[in-house]
């Protein structure tokens, strides 16, 4: 018994000390309000083990109160800021916790944990503020009331919705007015990759930034972007704009929209291209993901070999060819679809075109992801002309060997005429990337993203770049007098 009770008197003891060390605030209880006088006025509290009274008509737990009386009639701003926690602000009127009335509440945001509540005050009436807090958390609270309203601050660009770029320099600007004073400063904020960001600080009217949203996030689709602004006045009072939703992406492809296709032309050559990050607009008629469009003007009739081949085998790829001048309007004329099993990561169709018209090639991938690729355009069995006495290409070998993708062209000029192959970006002007070639040649050859070099017996080789264009371009046996700038050295004559 005598065991008993000493062990009561331990716990009574270790009672009493905790007691001491966690007592609440003195301001716990409403009836325990804090009063404040005058205006600006600032006091700082802490709410480390408050309480909730019952019958507390405050949300939240861990409540503390002040009380203030308005010294003058007009518009006050009080404003609660915390550091650790997610404060809620309350303002009544009322003397009794069983009578008050609600004049306004907030809760705090995400840029700097701040609740802010703006009232009409009248002279000599006295108003109770409560900080509350969600789930438990604890800590210092700074309550500030000036007698002044807060400023009005909305972002004007970028709008809701907007997809930014990484590349882009966006412009960050906010419309903002303060009725009873200036605005000193304007913050930009974005919350992304799972972070609160600060963008930086506009200073001056019209209170606008540009920032780069340069950010690696791998081959992922477009990342959510919370962006918010924060206006300062002059007697220190912060606003926050609504919170706008836009989407981060890296760029996608030039011609990634129907409308945006590139011109190309001619009967034999290879586009360099890459559908990275490509999107599918509203009515595509390709199956998959990504599409990018060309547009070829078919410059004599017969039947050509439409190919597009993914390097590295970056996806598998579907290739079609349209008529028709508007989305909606697209006839296809013909259309192919590589398979997983097929490791040429290839699509090849051929159609029967009509010189002269315009045809829409779009090319999408249909399994894996993206990357680079190569379309290739040639007539495979182009009548002899004085030029060519005959003429094929095709994809071969299959698929891509050393990161090269190769192209079979098999001919035989005739009429005394040299030959080289040439590059352009523009359909416009066209720059030899191979020396000049002997008539009655006969040989193969590869385009490459690597090197431009002989490979013998039978190919050539030649550095390319995305975007551009490829051709096989006849002279005159005295227009050439030599190998142009940059010409790979000849290894080998097999074949000529």
């Amino acid at each position: 018994m005598d065991g008993w009770k000493a062990a009561v008197a331990v716990c009574a003891s270790l009672m009493v000390t905790l007691g001491s060390v966690t007592g609440a605030p003195a301001n716990d209880n409403f009836t325990n309000r804090i009063d404040l006088t005058g205006s600006p006025v600032s006091a700082t509290g802490d709410n480390t083990y408050a309480t909730r009274e019952p019958g507390e008509p405050t949300q939240g737990v861990r409540s503390i109160w002040w009380s203030w009386t308005a010294p003058t009639s007009g518009t006050y701003t009080v404003t609660a800021t915390v550091h650790n926690f997610t404060p809620y602000l309350f303002v009544y009127t009322g003397s009794q916790l069983t009578n008050l009335t609600l004049l306004g509440s907030d809760i705090g945001g995400d840029l700097d944990r701040t609740a802010q509540v703006v009232v009409q005050a009248a002279e000599g009436t006295s108003y109770s503020m409560a900080v509350t807090t969600y789930a438990g958390a604890e800590g210092s609270v700074v309550l500030s009331i000036v007698h002044a309203s807060p400023p009005n601050v909305v972002l004007a660009t970028p709008t809701n919705g907007a997809t930014i770029y990484t590349t882009d320099n966006t412009l960050l600007r906010v419309d903002v007015t303060d009725a009873d004073g200036d605005v000193t400063k304007v913050d930009f904020f974005a919350k992304w990759q799972g972070a609160m960001q600060f963008l930086g600080t506009a200073t001056n009217f019209p209170f606008e930034l540009s920032y780069t949203f340069g950010y690696n996030f791998g081959d992922g689709g477009p990342q959510s972007a919370l962006i918010q602004a924060r206006a300062t006045d002059a007697t220190g009072i912060t606003a926050d704009s609504p919170v706008i939703q836009c989407w981060v992406s890296y760029p996608p492809p030039p011609n990634d929209d129907f409308t945006n296709r590139l011109g190309i032309m001619g009967s034999f050559f290879t586009v360099a291209a890459n559908n990275l990050y490509a999107t599918k607009e509203l009515g595509d008629p390709t199956p998959g993901r990504g599409s990018v469009w060309w547009a070829w003007t078919a410059p004599t009739s017969g039947v050509y070999a439409i190919t597009a081949v993914a390097l590295g085998g970056s996806f598998v790829p579907f290739v079609g060819v349209y008529s028709g001048s508007t989305m909606a309007g697209l006839v296809p004329v013909g259309t192919a679809t590589g398979t997983l099993s097929d490791t040429s990561y290839s699509a090849r169709v051929a159609v029967d075109v009509q010189g002269g018209n315009v045809y829409s090639i779009a090319v999408s991938a249909v399994a894996l992801y993206a990357g680079e690729l190569r379309l290739c355009i040639t007539p495979p069995n182009a009548p002899a002309t004085a030029e060519f006495e005959a003429i094929t290409a095709e994809p071969w070998p299959p698929g891509f060997v050393d990161g090269a993708v190769n192209l079979r062209l098999w001919f035989r000029t005739g009429g005394g005429s040299r030959w080289r192959i040439e590059a352009s970006s523009n359909f416009v002007t066209w720059e030899g990337i191979s020396q000049e070639f002997q008539p009655n040649c006969r040989l193969d050859f590869t385009t490459s993203n690597a090197r431009t070099r002989w490979v013998a017996p039978y190919y050539y080789e030649w550095y390319s770049l995305p975007h551009l264009f490829y051709r096989l371009a006849s002279f005159p046996s005295n227009a050439l007098s030599g190998p142009t700038k940059g010409s790979p050295t000849k290894r080998s004559t097999e074949g000529r």
